[in-house]
This record gives C-alpha cells, structure tokens and sequence, in this order.
C-alpha cells in the first residue's frame, strides 16, 4: 500500500506538469475534441419507439414488434392537398386545380432519385364486376337522388296522400263482395236495425264502403303519374344497368367527397426502418421539391404525414427537449456554483467542463449505441448533475489554498493531489455502478449503462 501511494502521487503529478507546461495546447486540444464532438452530434438519433425499451432476441417481443411492424408500417408518405377558399370554385374548377396543383408536385418530385413512386390516382381492382363500377362511383347527390325516385315511385303506386286499403282483387269483385254483405246484414234478418248490434254492422259495412271509395280515388288521382312513377324507375334502371361508356376503367383521383382535397401518395427508395436519420433527409428533400411550386399562388396548402415525417418530428420533439433540459440544468447548475463560490469566475470555470463532458457524452452515446432512446434522453442533464460535486471539490479546494496566501503552481498541485485522487475514486465508483446495468436485459438499462458507464 505504500508503494501504491507513491506511484499515485507520481502520476497525479505528471498529470499537473503536462497540463501546467502544455496548458494552451490542453485547452486547444479539449476545445478541438469538443468542436468536433458537437458537430458529430448535431442531429443526433433519438428512437421514439417503445419497443427499443424492451429486451432484445426475446422471442415473444420479436414476434410483436414482426407483427405491429406488418400491420402498422406504412412506407409512403402522404401529402394532402387542400384548396384554401374552395367556396369561390366549383366542383369542376376544384378537381381541376387540385390536379393541377397534383401534377407539378409529381414532376418536382420525380426529379429526385429518392423517390421512386409518386402517386395521386387509384385504378379500380379487377375483382369488381363492370355493372358495380356504377355503384362504386356513387357519391351523395346521386345516392340522394336514387332513394328519392324510390320514394317518389312508393308513394305513386300506393297512394300515400290517400288513406287507403290495399286491394286485392278487382274493383268490380270487391263493389259485388261490400254490395252482398251489406244486403245481408240488412235483409237477412240475421240482425234487426233497431237493435245497437244492428246499428253497428252497418255502420261497420258502410266504412268499408268509404275506404274502398278512397283507395279507388286515390288510384284514379294517381293515373297523371305514372309517367313520373316510369321515369323514376328508369333513373334507378340506370344504376343497376349501367351503359358501356360508365363501365370504363379510368384510373380515379384520390379526391375528398366535396372535391376540395387530394390525397398523393409519395414512396421513398428505401423503408422508414432505415433510421431516423434516412427520414430526415426523405423530408428534407421532400421540402425542397414543395418549395420549388408556388402553392400560395395557386391558392392551395399541403399537409404531410407518414411514418417517415412522423419519425423527424418525434426526433425534432425530442431532440428540442433534451436541448431545453439541458440549459435549464445548465443555468441551474451555474446559479448553485455562483452561490457556492461567490465568484462569477469560479462559477464560468466549473461550468465549462460540465458542458464539455455533456457534449462528448452525447458524441459517444451516438457512436456507442447509435443515440438516446426515451429511457436515455435525461443523460445529458444527469450528466451535470453528477459532474458538479468534482467541480466543487477541486475549485473549493483552489480556492482555500489561494486564501492561504500557497503560490499558484504549489495550490494547484495540491488541488490535483489532494482532491483528483478523491475526485478520480468518486468517478470510478460512480462509473461502476451504472457499468452494472450492461447486465440487464432491458435494451433501455443497458443503453443507459453503456453510455454513463
């Protein structure tokens, strides 16, 4: 153990003679590495997938994420084109500006190796029949129409504006069947017109007769429409015997029903899957070929969504977050020091070494496990927490000796020996324990182990 003292003290030593006679060369060098580590970092991955949480090779998880991924991934982007004033247009002008709008956004975006599918038209399958092409294409108006000729029709042939029986035989056979009954209540001596009974089977006999009158008038009155009734049925004919020319198959725009919207669907040359970074650049260039077309102009807006756009806006989400944390940690952390050492200098010192080591966290957290995942996105302000104490520690430290009246080199070596050993334990265990999370088979706990470790 005392052999081990000496040897430590040498090199806490030689650690202050290298940084005491190459003091500018240390600074440049830290100041290069970290430059550089910031530019390695600038859009770093950040995976929003709860799935990178859980363990990796188990096969119940895999075959999940097998199963939402060919179920749920989708490797088109959308593009939804809306007219801005579409009330000032009609149908025919809307369908052809937003195809308008639809074309030059192809032709910008077939420019581009990177997209290999730019569709806005959808062709008919072959499974449906021809005579249900009709069908296929029915929109509001015309279905509100067709179930307004049904009812019209219903109506003229059964008298709705009447209150009438329906008839079963002929109208000469049903005067003969009233005629006989009627004589027979009456005549038949079966029941006598002084009697309540009596009274009531004739009154009963005569409100058929007036029922039957209504139902005969009500089909006379209806006679004028028949032809109306005809050409009804000849609209609805029309649906279910559709002509060659309504048969053809025509590729049909993705228009909304009120034709003030169109769907164009955009496939990249490669998968979502390829990482976030791939996506970024998809919306980069997906940006560029939009603003290539005057949209405003043309009185249109464009929407986008889709796997790709949804992956950069959660990194960008998070991303800014992180950023945010991250100075409020460090304003944070500033504020503690400056109360701690009553010193703006001794504050800004401590301070700077803290974010450097944030920055070459972050560098080395993209090139160990490619990024932070929603677990990891903390790191960089639990970083600073961790940091500060060292901080603390060695300028607390300085400072005492300073106060003492020690010369500069002589505080500053007793600062490296007397606190870095201290300081340089502190970090080992520190590093240690979260080293222990590498065994944990949580994707999460092991990123954060391998990053912090």
């Amino acid at each position: 153990m005392a052999r081990m003292r000496p040897i430590r003290n040498r090199a806490f030593y030689r650690i202050f003679r290298i940084s005491r006679r190459y003091a500018w060369w240390v600074v440049i060098a830290s100041l290069v590495i970290t430059g550089a580590a910031a530019y390695y970092v600038r859009n770093i991955p950040i995976r929003g997938s709860f799935l990178d949480l859980l363990p990796q090779n188990d096969p119940l998880i895999d075959s999940y994420r097998h199963t939402e991924e060919s179920l749920l991934q989708s490797d088109y982007l959308a593009l939804l084109v809306s007219l801005d004033s579409p009330e000032t247009l009609s149908e025919e002008a809307r369908s052809h500006r937003l195809l308008s709008v639809a074309q030059q956004i192809k032709t910008q975006l077939d420019k581009d190796p990177e997209f290999v599918e730019v569709t806005y038209t959808r062709e008919l399958a072959p499974e449906i029949p021809d005579q249900y092409l009709v069908l296929y294409r029915l929109n509001k108006d015309e279905l509100e129409q067709i179930e307004a000729s049904v009812e019209s029709a219903e109506k003229t042939i059964s008298g709705s504006e009447r209150t009438a029986p329906l008839l079963t035989t002929d109208l000469a056979s049903a005067y003969r069947q009233v005629n006989d009954a009627f004589t027979q209540t009456t005549y038949g001596g079966e029941t006598a017109l002084s009697d309540e009974s009596g009274i009531e089977a004739v009154k009963s006999q005569l409100d058929g007769v007036a029922s039957l009158n209504t139902g005969v008038m009500a089909t006379i009155d209806n006679l004028a429409e028949i032809p109306k009734v005809t050409a009804d049925v000849l609209e609805i004919k029309k649906v279910f015997a559709p002509s060659p020319e309504q048969t053809i198959r025509t590729p049909e725009p993705f228009f909304s029903s009120d034709h003030t919207k169109l769907l164009i669907n955009v496939r990249p040359r490669l998968p979502s899957e390829r990482g976030v970074t791939y996506s970024a650049d998809v919306m980069a260039r997906l940006n560029r070929a939009l603003s290539t077309v005057d949209l405003r102009s043309l009185g249109v807006s464009v929407g986008v969504t889709g796997t790709y756009a949804f992956n950069t806006e959660t990194n960008s989400v998070i991303n800014s977050d992180m950023l945010r944390s991250t100075i409020i940690s460090s304003v944070g952390v500033l504020v503690i020091l400056f109360l701690a050492f009553g010193s703006v200098f001794y504050s800004i010192i401590a301070l700077v070494p803290l974010l450097m080591s944030v920055v070459l966290t972050m560098a080395w957290a993209k090139f160990a496990v490619g990024g932070f995942n929603l677990v990891t996105t903390f790191l960089p302000a639990l970083v600073l927490g961790l940091g500060i104490d060292y901080s603390i520690h060695l300028i607390s430290r300085y400072a005492e000796e300073r106060t003492k009246g020690t010369p500069f080199n002589r505080a500053l070596y007793l600062t490296v020996w007397k606190k870095g050993e201290a300081s340089l334990i502190g970090a080992v265990t520190t590093a240690l324990v979260f080293l222990g999370l590498l065994l944990s088979r949580s994707r999460a706990l092991f990123e954060m182990g391998a990053i912090t470790g």
